[in-house]
Formats: C-alpha cells, structure tokens, sequence
C-alpha cells in the first residue's frame, strides 16, 4: 500500500507540475490581450468583452463538460482540452506575427480557451481524486491550484516588461508552449481508469443527472445557496478596486496592487498544502468567509496602496482556503464515477452570480454617490457595505446547520470493486444516502 501510495503521489505531482506550467502561461496571455485590447481601442467595453468570453462560453458549458468528464477517460478529456488550448493559441501567435490578427480573432481564441478549462477543470479535480489517498486531499487541493496563484502574481509583475521586449507574440507564444508542457505531463501519467469500460447512459441523461445529483441532497443544494451569494458578494471588490487604484495611484501602482492577489492565492495554497484544512470541511469553507470579509472592509478603509494591497492578498488568500475546502468535500462525498457532473454543475450554478455582480457595481456606486459622495468615496463604501455583508453571511453559514452539518447527511463515497455504469452509481449513492440521519435546518 505505502508503494502504491508514493507512485499515485508520483504521478498526482507529474499531473500537477505541468497544470503549474500551464496556469503561468495562461495568466500571462490573458494579461497581455487585456492590456493589448485596451491600448488598441481605448474603449472599456473592447476590454470588457475580453473579459466576458473569457468566463461566460465556461459557465454555459459546464453541466455537458461534468457529463463528459464522468463519460469518458478523464486523462483523454484533458489531453483533449489541453490540445484545443494550444492549437488555438498557437493560430493567435501566427495571426499576430504574420500581422493578420484582428479583435474578432482574440474573442473567439479567448472563448475556446474558456470552453477548454470548462472540460478540463472537471475532469483534471475529479482525477485528483483517483490518485491521491483521501486523508491528502486537502494538501494536494493546494497543491492543485498553486499554479493559479502563481500566474496572478506572475502576470501583472513582469507581463508589462514582456509586453516590451518580446511583444504579445512572443507571450502567445510561451502560452502555447506551456499548453504543450502540460499535454506532456498528462502523456506521461496513467490515471485509474474507473467507470470507462461499460455502456453508459445518453450524454442529455448525465447532464441532467449532475442537477438530479445535487437536488436531492438538501446539504448540496445549501452549499450552492451559500456560493450563489458568495459570489455575487465577491464579484463587487473584483471589479471595484482596480478602478479605485487607477484612480489614485496609476497604471504602475495597480501592478502592484494586482500582485498582492497573487501573492494571497500563492499563500493560501501553501496553507492548505501543509495544514490540509479543518477535520469539518464546511466549518473551512464556510468560516473562511469571515476573512474574505474582513478583506474587503480592509480595501474599503482608505486609499493607500498597502490598505489595497492587503485588502486583495486577504481577499484570495480566504478564496483558495474556501475553494480547497469546497473541493475536498465534494471529492469525499461523491463517488469517483461521478465527481465530474456534480462538480461541474455545482460550479455553474455556483458562478452564474459573477456576471451579475461585475454588471451591478458600477450602479452601486452612482448610488452610493447619489448622497454627495466623489466617486473614490463611493467606492469606498461599496467595499465597506460589502465586507460586512459577506462576514455576516459566513455567519449565518456557520449557523445553518444544513450547511455547516451537511457532511453528517452525506456518507463519504464508497468505491466499488468493479464500477458499473454511471446510472447504477448513481442509484447505489441515492440508496446509501437514504439510512443516513437527516441533517436538521
């Protein structure tokens, strides 16, 4: 067992080594279009439409991208996500050396790589899963994301100069590259290939099994309420304080105030690397909203750089520890065969808040400056009225107990010898869920 368990961490690391590699390029592209979109229109809503095929083609198509992961090879969906990533990176770099390259292009590349990470995302956590030991799943959650925090620091401190000396080809081109890195390190891995072999169920019936899965776990469904407002809550400091900085500080100042956010991210993956979070998963995603809201009133205190600065780091050091948490739940609590679905529905209907909250807070701001208030003010108490709203909101999630207590009223998953197909899965989880105790509300 102890062999086996250091060769599934061997490969987990392989796995996770090129997903690191991979993040870092994205965040770098994703910077540079952003920053070349801008400079080349000037329109905020040229920048802003880069920034919604980036997240929304993602949210759409994520009950089809979970059915697949549970359908097919989880390896092969990620082989394939990756490829589609890099071929269509590699088409941007060639259109921009060859001076060809038009919005459009930058548009649909940016939606085929949100379409990629829809595929990829499920199917690379729930693989996490078949090869980690469940008592590591909350170290290498942290492991997981690192690459994410990586690239939110990475990017905005040296993806400026790079922008000057190798120009936004050049960035395209070491995306594509890592892209590639990162399809090496999934050739080079072997996943345990569950639930791959039998007849599964029509792809519409699994999509439909992802909402089944959760709407008949009254814990499940209480999770999804809490992100639902969660998010919303979250999107409000996301899109207000670059806003806030440029309007104080400047375009170099932002830089680093954007930096903070990675180093917060790259902190709570280490966190969570070593601590492996609370023995109660809901009590670490739940409480972890207490910081997140703690951060933002920080944010929302002055307009001093450091406040910013340490208000951002605050904001997604408490996401990756809430995120980690979320994730080693769900990966505990549902079976391998069918993390896919539940995991990728969970996440759509979990974000489908985000767009909402980007589109809500410039009218809270004239709102909030109706009374007389100088826009930077406005902002100010935005954050503030946030920060308080999303600590009360984690408190009244450590009250409910449907919630807090929800691990109580799902038994852990347990693996088949043999895994059937995807429906018998499904029923066999339905039917251990019935003898346990309810979890009151």
């Amino acid at each position: 067992p102890q062999a086996a368990t250091r060769a599934s961490l061997r490969s987990f690391g392989v796995l996770a080594a090129g997903q690191f590699v991979s993040l870092i390029g994205t965040s770098l592209s994703s910077f540079a279009l952003g920053v070349y979109v801008y400079l080349q229109t000037g329109a905020v809503s040229a920048f802003a439409l880069t920034l919604l095929t980036a997240t929304a083609p993602a949210i759409v198509a994520a009950p089809l991208a979970g059915a697949v992961a549970d359908r097919y090879n989880r390896r092969l969906v990620m082989l394939g996500a990756d490829s589609a990533a890099f071929a269509a990176m590699a088409v941007l770099a060639v259109l921009f050396l060859t001076d060809r390259l038009d919005l459009w292009h930058i548009y649909t590349v940016t939606a085929i790589g949100s379409l990629a990470n829809a595929f990829q995302r499920p199917a690379y956590f729930a693989a996490i899963a078949q090869l980690v030991p469940k008592r590591y799943l909350g170290h290498v959650n942290g492991i997981a994301l690192l690459g994410l925090g990586a690239g939110e620091l990475i990017a905005p401190l040296v993806g400026g100069a790079l922008i000057g000396l190798i120009g936004l080809g050049g960035i395209l081109a070491i995306d594509a590259a890592s892209f590639a890195i990162g399809v090496a390190a999934l050739l080079a891995v072997r996943i345990p290939d569950l639930a791959f072999h039998r007849q599964q169920e029509p792809l519409g019936r699994s999509i439909a099994a992802g909402w089944r899965y959760i709407a008949r776990r009254p814990g499940l469904i209480a999770m999804v309420v809490f992100f639902v407002v969660f998010n919303f809550l979250f999107s409000l400091p996301q899109a207000l304080i670059t806003p806030l900085v440029l309007t104080t500080a400047g375009p170099a100042t932002l830089g680093l105030v954007a930096s903070a956010a990675g180093v917060g991210l790259l902190l709570g993956n280490l966190v969570m690397s070593v601590w492996g979070g609370t023995d109660r998963r809901a009590t670490g995603m739940v409480g972890g909203t207490l910081v997140t809201g703690a951060a933002a009133v920080v944010a929302g205190l002055g307009t001093s750089p450091l406040l910013l600065a340490v208000g951002m780091a605050g904001l997604f050091f408490s996401l990756m520890i809430i995120n980690a948490h979320w994730l080693a739940l769900i990966q505990t609590k549902v079976g391998l065969e069918l993390q896919g679905r539940v995991l990728a529905t969970n996440q759509m209907l979990a974000t489908a808040t985000l767009p909402l909250g980007f589109a809500v807070a410039g009218p809270l701001v004239s709102l909030a400056s109706g009374g007389g208030a100088d826009q930077v003010s406005a902002i100010r108490w935005v954050l503030l009225g946030t920060g308080v709203a999303l600590a009360g909101w984690g408190v009244l999630g450590l009250r409910w107990r449907r919630l807090h207590h929800l691990e109580d009223g799902l038994p852990d998953a347990v693996p088949d010898t043999e895994v059937g197909s995807v429906d018998e899965e499904q029923a066999a989880a339905d039917a251990r869920l019935r003898p346990t105790a309810a979890v009151p509300v």
